[in-house]
């Protein structure tokens, strides 16, 4: 037959164990002391050259779109009375018709914005950005653009000009 102790008593063991054990610990040498995390990671800056040699040029594409997107609604004012073109959400190359150009000067977007739900809505976009971002997609090199919607412009890539008022992206 087993006995069963109340929780009560059972906390009161356990306590017990604990306290007992807690002198041990104390007594390992400041010497052998160590975090596992220190003995496995080198140090922060060899981390840091590490993970930019590890992270592969598509990762640098995202940092950029990202980093324009934010760049610009805290130029126009925050995401209360700003949001950009839907564009500037997709992070694939493939469907990112506001990426002009990504070369060794960096990546270069174009994109409109307008009052939150501006495109869902079908209202006339109110801002247009242009602007550079490094080509590790960190830094901003140039804001070249952003003000009122100017006319549309052929890109230098060939792709299409920047509409005044571009269709809702079809899901």
């Amino acid at each position: 037959m087993r006995a069963s102790l109340s929780p009560r008593a059972l906390h009161a063991v356990l306590a017990g164990s604990l306290a007992a054990a807690a002198p041990l610990s104390l007594a390992i040498p400041a010497a052998l002391a160590f975090s596992p995390l220190e003995t496995i990671r080198p140090p922060a800056e060899n981390r840091v050259a590490q993970l930019d040699l590890a992270i592969p040029e598509p990762y640098s594409r995202i940092r950029a779109v990202n980093l324009a997107r934010n760049v610009a609604v805290k130029l126009n004012g925050g995401l209360g009375v700003y949001r950009p073109a839907d564009c500037m959400f997709r992070t694939s190359v493939a469907d990112n018709n506001c990426l002009i150009s990504a070369d060794g000067q960096g990546f270069l977007f174009r994109f409109l914005g307008g009052q939150p739900g501006w495109q869902q809505l079908e209202l006339p976009a109110t801002m247009e950005t242009e602007i550079l971002i490094a080509p590790d997609g960190r830094q901003v090199v140039s804001v070249i653009y952003n003000g009122a919607p100017r006319p549309p412009i052929q890109s230098e890539s060939g792709n299409p000009p920047i509409e005044a008022n571009p269709a809702p992206p079809q899901y």
